[in-house]
C-alpha cells in the first residue's frame, strides 16, 4: 500500500490526476482488505482518493469519499478501542486532514470566509495537541499556508501579509524546496495585491528559477506561477509577454491526463483577455469559447447535488469570467460598433451563443430560486414565510401554500 501511495502522492502533484486516481482506489481496496476493523489506514486512503477528485472539480465524489473518511473515523474508538488507544495521535491527525480537505473543498466552492473559519479552528487544535512544538509540525505551517492563500483571494490583504509573514518565519528553521518556492509566491501575490508589480514579478521569478532544474518543473505549482506572472504582465498592458507566458502554462496543463479545472480556467480567462486587448480578436474569440464551454460544464456536473446556498456561492465564483466574456462577445458580435477598425472581427454565432449562455446561467439560478422558495413555503414557519414575502415573495402564493 505504501508504495501505491507514495506513486499516487507523486503523480497527483505532478498533475497526473487520472493515473492518481487509479493508484489512491487500489490503496481504498486494499486497507479494506488489510485491516478488518476502522482503521487509520483507511482514512488516509479514502482522503487521499477525495483530494484527488477535488482538484479534478468532482465534488460530489470529493465529498462522498469525505464523509465515508468522516464515518471510519468515528467508528475507531468504539469499534477498534485497541487500534484507538495506540494510534491516538495518527487518529488526530486524520482527523487534521479531513479538516484540512474539507476547507478545501468549500474554498474551491466559493465558500471562502466558511473555509477560513475551518483553518482558523484547525490552527488552535494543533497548538492545543502538541502545546511545545506545534510550529515545526509540516501540517501547521501548511494550514498556515494555506490560510494566506484564502485570505488573499479575498484581498483580505492585512490577514493575508499576517500569514504570509508567520508562513515564512515557520520554514526558516527547516529550509525546504517546496517551501521555499511557496514562501516566495506567496510574496508576490502580496506586492502584486498591492499594485507593487515590480516586486511581484520579482518574486514569482525567483521561484521559477527555483523550479527550473527542480523537480516540481512541469508540475500545479509550475503552471500556478506561470499564470500568476501571465495575469501580471497583462494587468501591466504587457499583452505580448502575458500570451507567452500563459500559453506555456496551458502547454504545460495540458501535457496531463487532465487538468485542474479552477486554474484551467484562470488561465483561459486571462489568455482571451490577452489576445482582446492586444487587438487578436480571433484568437481571444477562440480562447473565450473553450473558457465558457468548460465554465458550463463544470456548472452543469456540479449544479446537480449542491445547495441552494452552495449554488450561489459556486455561481458568484464564476461571475467574473461569465460578465467579461459578455462584453467581449458584444464587441465582436456586430450589433455594436466597439471595434476600432476598417475591418473588424465579426462572429455571426455570437448572438446565439449569448441567449444560450443566458439561458443555462438563469436557468440555474432559477432552479435554486424555485427549491429554496418551496421549502421556505412548506415550512409551516409563518415568521420565515413573512420574512421571504416582504423580500419578494408574494402574499397571494404564501397564503395558498400555507393553508
Amino acid at each position: 500500500m505504501a508504495s501505491l501511495s507514495n506513486k499516487g502522492y507523486a503523480q497527483a502533484g505532478l498533475g497526473d490526476y487520472l493515473q492518481a486516481l487509479y493508484n489512491f482506489k487500489e490503496v481504498v481496496n486494499l486497507s479494506f482488505l488489510v485491516y478488518n476493523l476502522p482503521h487509520v489506514g483507511q482514512v488516509e486512503s479514502l482522503a487521499e482518493l477525495s483530494k484527488t477528485f477535488a482538484g479534478l472539480a468532482i465534488y460530489d465524489s470529493a465529498e462522498y469519499y469525505l464523509n465515508w473518511a468522516r464515518f471510519v473515523l468515528v467508528s475507531i474508538p468504539k469499534d477498534n478501542k485497541a487500534h484507538y488507544d495506540t494510534a491516538i495521535y495518527n487518529v488526530f491527525d486524520a482527523q487534521i486532514t479531513i479538516n484540512s480537505l474539507d476547507a478545501s473543498i468549500h474554498y474551491s466552492k466559493g465558500q471562502v470566509p466558511q473555509a477560513i473559519q475551518l483553518l482558523e479552528l484547525q490552527l488552535t487544535m494543533l497548538k492545543d495537541t502538541y502545546p511545545d512544538n506545534y510550529e515545526s509540525w509540516p501540517t501547521y505551517q501548511t494550514t498556515v499556508n494555506n490560510l494566506f492563500t484564502y485570505n488573499n483571494e479575498i484581498y483580505n490583504i492585512d490577514q493575508a501579509l499576517r500569514y504570509a509573514r508567520m508562513y515564512y518565519r515557520l520554514i526558516q528553521s527547516k529550509p525546504d524546496l517546496l517551501n521555499e518556492i511557496n514562501a516566495l509566491q506567496n510574496l508576490g501575490s502580496i506586492y502584486s495585491n498591492r499594485d507593487q508589480y515590480d516586486s511581484a514579478n520579482f518574486y514569482w521569478q525567483e521561484a521559477l528559477k527555483r523550479i527550473a532544474n527542480s523537480n516540481y518543473k512541469n508540475s500545479y505549482l509550475h503552471t500556478a506561477i506561470l499564470n500568476n506572472l501571465g495575469t501580471l504582465k497583462l494587468t501591466i498592458e504587457s499583452y505580448d509577454s502575458a500570451i507567452v507566458l500563459l500559453n506555456e502554462s496551458l502547454r504545460i496543463q495540458y501535457s496531463k491526463e487532465a487538468v485542474q479545472p479552477k486554474l484551467h480556467k484562470t488561465t483561459l480567462f486571462n489568455l482571451a483577455e490577452s489576445y482582446h486587448w492586444a487587438g487578436n480578436y480571433t484568437q481571444a474569440d477562440s480562447v473565450y469559447y473553450d473558457l465558457i464551454q468548460s465554465l458550463l460544464d463544470d456548472i452543469v456536473h456540479n449544479f446537480t447535488y449542491l445547495s441552494d446556498n452552495e449554488k450561489l456561492a459556486f455561481y458568484k465564483n464564476q461571475l467574473e469570467f461569465i460578465e467579461s466574456y459578455k462584453s467581449f462577445a458584444l464587441s465582436i458580435s456586430g450589433l455594436i460598433p466597439l471595434q476600432d477598425s476598417e475591418t473588424p472581427y465579426i462572429n455571426s454565432e455570437i448572438p446565439g451563443r449569448l441567449f444560450d449562455l443566458q439561458l443555462t446561467t438563469k436557468a440555474v439560478i432559477l432552479n435554486a430560486s424555485k427549491r429554496m422558495k418551496k421549502n421556505i413555503l412548506q415550512s409551516g414557519d409563518t415568521i420565515l414565510i413573512k420574512i421571504y414575502s416582504l423580500l419578494g415573495g408574494t402574499e397571494k402564493s404564501v397564503g395558498a401554500r400555507a393553508g
